[in-house]
């Protein structure tokens, strides 16, 4: 079990990104402790060289460049390869860094870098991350400092991809508008260009993500000279794309089905950066001086850490819980690394000096906390005794880290802020009730890295919680390990007589219990007692561990007096090889609105660096008043709230915000999950798509919190978004069939009353207009009910009242008796004939067309018809001058009964008409009394082979006016077209 504290109120690292003279400054790049130390060189070398080409890209597309970055090198690495390194505090180097750089080889998300993006559109995604072997390979055709200026603006912008994906549901690389064969290329380019889609040989094939190696989509070229925009349409034959669609009149394309329109509703990419507080502050380019980055290194250094808790009356019931975390973390410290511990009532007690741990430090030290003195706590007496024990001997640039458990408020003190400036020590607070964020907020900007935590009154209800709470808290300042990770299995109050249980775990390298008294100690698989290795065996403190078992273990303490004890179990795993888990919450509510939105919830959950999918993760919700909810999350991808399928990231609105205050929140994940792994390039589009492995059972839960501040709308939230609505099938004259999953009633909770179905011929108006009503527009009537959220949904629509010769666009709203519409589906669009003949159109995968141009169908052609006529004039030529005269010489020599002698082959070949001919004229000079006529064969050949001149008009005239049939099951080597866009 894994406890998170209720609220993080205020939370600050030093330098944090931020834009300043039109440059992002204080870019943080850090590099996986599993790269090995000799690669370090190059790998900086290459993020550097990629950083400067960023730059100059993103200067062009949004008028920014990149500052300064900051290299945080691993521990392992030999920092003596660059100069002027500095040095930075565990609780820094843990922090999230912009750029991650992994040592991955088998990525879920393929072998580029790519922004972890799990909101809505606006939304900062977690971070980047880039595989060590994009940087090391040789040079790509596209340029990797774009690849990253890309990603870069989903990160910071949440914005999104406006190219499709191979075989995607929802943002396919091309597709077909029911009621016609046309195929459009999913793209966002200003001009406009065209399209081919041929394999190596310049032939039309069929796309997809089998037939990719050989078969892909080529813009003409004569298309493309002058085209610029967008940089978010990634097509690696058009390397030269370094603007965006809608910024200084590049058109934004509208009708394409990529994931930035469905995401954010149709908006350009430069509509939602704009709005950016990025570019409030932007000066005009002459203004500012076009500097080079600034490249900085830091590396981890040892733990230096002074705690100090306070030791009054008002923390009672949480002192002693309190010294028992401290004793935990005494043992949890890394060797080499140097702490001090006081406690403080109005005067200052030091228990430990700053000095270098040892194994006496943690096992001896005493204190006679009693937690008994009625006076005010003054905690900065603390803090200004580990500032100066902190920067004695000439120390003052080293990093280190302040923790305090304390719920007194300090009073004014210039000179210990001015202390705090000039120092690198992070104050970390873990403020318990009666704690105020304002009284503290001098000290916490002045340091060098900050935070305070509040901890509600729920968390402190009994022992159990207060020391779930308080360790998370303190763990957290931990330096990272790089060959194994510990997590929590358990933490509860054991009875003297009762045992516990302890399951297997296949990722485990062993068990520690953790006892906090002096106690003995035995487990059993099935009444078989196991090897215990005995560890730390203080006066108020003992270990015990053992290797992981087939079965489950059960343990009890032995030969102890009467009473419950304490006692926290955690697990060792190989690192890399356990569950990486994290949840998060999204306050929705805009910040001029006087109501409460929805909060969504999301959990990250990883097997390492690998995606989990396929888990069952829900959400036990308890409200400020009792109520409680339990919710299903998600991970399916439709664009809201889930933004892609696979990735790890499970997430589901929570609307039931009946009352303020705080909610208490308890996530678990179980289930035979499965892992992600060898991902697709490029990612990621509706779906990750990408081999998976089986893990083992997935057990874990999360305790957090968060509070509510607003009183919730009257009117209750509109219904989800429909995300995926389509046209499953054109029935000509008579219908079509759209299909699309129910959204909820109150956002994805619940069913809708009813559907708005609306149908314009101006796609402007259905953007910007559903509401109205518009000579463009046709509202379908429907009286479809629907159904729960989540469930498939199919209406007929009638074209009774559609013209012919009209391209038409839909969509649909969803609506809640007494409450708000939805926001507008996505856009779909249907093109009617000049005559709706009978027929079904079925949509089908696109890449069955064709891809070739019409220049190129008009040229084969001529070629064919080139040869006919070649082959024909050079047949009349030897005929005439060889095999005529030669023909006529043999027939001199034949006698009477070779003429009448005939070849099967040759008369079988004769037509009918001609040998009936040739008998009547026998027949009439018999009749005459003369010689009947010769049959000439060879005469009858040569008139068979001459050209007739009707048989050509008649070719013509079916090529002049062949036309293409309406359908789309056409062979695409029959009727090569070419492709547009929208």
């Amino acid at each position: 079990l894994r406890t998170a504290l209720c609220l993080a109120l205020f939370l600050r690292i030093e330098a944090e990104l931020s834009v300043e003279k039109n440059a992002y400054q204080n870019v943080v790049v850090s590099f996986s402790s599993k790269l090995p130390p000799e690669d370090g060189i190059s790998l900086v070398d290459s993020m550097q060289k990629i950083f400067n080409e960023a730059s100059s890209v993103l200067h062009t597309a949004v008028g920014l460049r990149i500052g300064s970055v900051t290299f945080h090198l691993p521990r392992t690495w030999n920092s003596s390869h660059w100069s002027n390194v500095g040095s930075v505090s565990s609780y820094n180097a843990k922090t999230e860094p912009e750029i991650q750089v992994t040592s991955l080889t088998d990525s879920a998300f393929g072998k580029q870098p790519i922004a972890h993006q799990y909101g809505g559109c606006g939304v900062s995604a977690l971070g980047i991350s880039i595989p060590s072997e994009f940087l090391l390979a040789e040079e790509e055709s596209f340029p990797k400092g774009k690849t990253l200026a890309r990603e870069w603006l989903k990160y910071r912008y949440g914005v999104f991809d406006e190219n499709g994906f191979l075989d995607d549901p929802m943002y396919p690389t091309h597709y077909t508008i029911p009621g016609s064969d046309e195929i459009h290329i999913t793209d966002c380019t200003s001009p406009k260009i065209g399209y081919s889609i041929m394999d190596s040989e310049n032939d039309s094939c069929v796309l997809t993500s089998e037939t990719a190696n050989n078969c892909s989509i080529h813009p003409h070229e004569e298309d493309v000279k002058n085209v610029k925009s967008s940089l978010m349409f990634y097509h690696e034959k058009l390397p030269q794309l370094d603007h965006v669609c809608g910024k200084e009149e590049r058109t934004h394309n509208a009708g394409s089905p990529n994931k930035q329109n469905l995401i954010c509703s149709y908006k350009s990419i430069w509509e939602v950066i704009e709005t950016s507080e990025d570019f409030k502050s932007v000066q005009a380019d002459d203004e500012v001086a076009d500097e080079e980055i600034k490249f900085s290194f830091v590396q981890e250094s040892e733990l230096r850490l002074a705690v100090a808790w306070q030791d009054t009356k008002s923390l009672l019931t949480q002192g002693r819980t309190i010294l028992k975390v401290v004793q935990k973390l005494m043992f949890d410290i890394p060797d080499g690394s140097r702490v001090a511990l006081y406690s403080f009532k109005d005067t200052l007690n030091e228990h430990v000096p700053f000095r270098e741990i040892t194994e006496t430090t943690r096992t001896s030290w005493a204190t006679n906390s009693n937690f008994g003195s009625t006076v005010d706590g003054q905690p900065l007496l603390a803090v200004h005794q580990a500032v100066n024990d902190m920067q004695a001997n000439d120390e003052a640039d080293k990093p280190g880290i302040i923790v305090l458990f304390t719920n007194s408020n300090p009073v004014e003190d210039v000179d210990l802020v001015e202390k705090l400036k000039n120092s690198k020590l992070c104050l970390y607070v873990i403020g318990l009730p009666g704690i105020s964020e304002e009284a503290w907020s001098a000290f916490l900007d002045a340091s060098s890295c900050s935070s305070l935590l509040q901890v509600s009154e729920t968390s402190i209800s009994d022992v159990v919680e207060t020391y779930k709470n308080l360790y998370s808290a303190v763990e957290s300042i931990l330096p990272v390990r790089d060959d194994s990770k510990i997590h929590t299995v358990s933490t509860s109050m054991l009875p003297h007589e009762e045992k516990m249980s302890i399951p297997t775990d296949l990722t485990a390298k062993k068990f520690t219990v953790w006892i906090f008294h002096t106690v003995e100690f035995e487990c059993f698989v099935n009444q078989t007692a196991i090897a215990l290795t005995a560890g730390v065996q203080s006066s108020f403190l003992v270990s015990y561990s053992f290797e992981p078992q087939n079965d489950t273990v059960e343990c009890r303490l032995k030969d102890i007096p009467e009473g419950s004890y304490l006692v926290h179990v955690q697990v060792t795993t190989e690192g890399g090889e356990s569950f990486n888990n994290k949840v998060w919450f999204q306050d929705t509510t805009p910040s001029d609105s006087e109501e409460q939105m929805p909060y969504i919830i999301y959990a990250k959950i990883f097997y390492g660096e690998y995606p989990v999918r396929d888990a069952d993760v829900r959400a036990e919700i308890v409200s400020p008043s009792g109520d409680k909810s339990i919710l299903t999350l998600g991970d399916d991808g439709r664009g809201d709230p889930d933004v892609t399928q696979y990735d790890g990231i499970y997430s589901k609105y929570f609307t039931k915000l009946d009352s303020q205050g705080t909610y208490q929140v308890t996530i678990t994940a179980t289930g035979k999950a499965n892992a992600s792994k060898n991902g697709q390039d490029p990612c990621c589009g509706s779906v990750i798509v990408s081999d998976s492995f089986e893990l083992t059972e997935l057990k874990w839960t999360e305790q957090t919190s968060f509070t509510v501040s607003k009183n919730k709308s009257k009117d209750g939230y509109k219904p989800s978004r429909v995300t995926d609505l389509r046209v499953e099938s054109l029935n000509l004259p008579d219908s079509l069939t759209l299909k699309w999953t129910a959204p909820g009633g109150e956002m994805d909770e619940g069913k809708a009353n009813s559907y708005v179905i609306k149908s314009f011929t101006n796609l402007e108006d259905i953007l910007w207009n559903f509401d109205n009503t518009t000579n463009t527009t046709l509202e379908i009537d429907t009286k479809l009910a629907p159904k729960q959220f989540g469930q498939p949904e199919t209406f007929e629509v009638k074209l009774d009242d559609f013209s012919d010769n009209q391209t038409y666009f839909l969509a649909l709203q969803s609506k809640r008796d007494n409450g708000p519409s939805s926001d507008t589906s996505n856009i779909v669009s249907i093109i009617l004939p000049v005559d709706k003949i009978d027929e079904k159109v079925t949509p089908e995968p696109p890449a069955k067309q064709s891809g070739l141009k019409p220049e190129t169908i008009g040229l084969i052609v001529g070629l064919i018809l080139l040869a006919i006529v070649i082959v024909i004039v050079v047949y009349l030529v030897v005929y005439f001058t060889v095999l005529k005269p030669k023909r006529r010489e043999d027939g001199k020599e034949r006698t009477s009964s070779q003429r009448s002698h005939t070849r099967p082959t040759g008369l079988n070949s004769i037509p009918a008409d001609i040998i009936l001919k040739h008998h009547s004229e026998v027949v009439n000079a018999k009749s005459l009394h003369k010689d009947p006529p010769i049959f000439d064969e060879e005469n009858v050949e040569m008139k068979q082979n001459e050209p007739s001149e009707t048989s050509v008009e008649s070719d013509n005239n079916n090529r002049n006016y062949a036309v293409p049939s309406r359908t789309f099951q056409e062979d695409p080597k029959k009727s090569p077209k070419r492709m547009t866009q929208v």
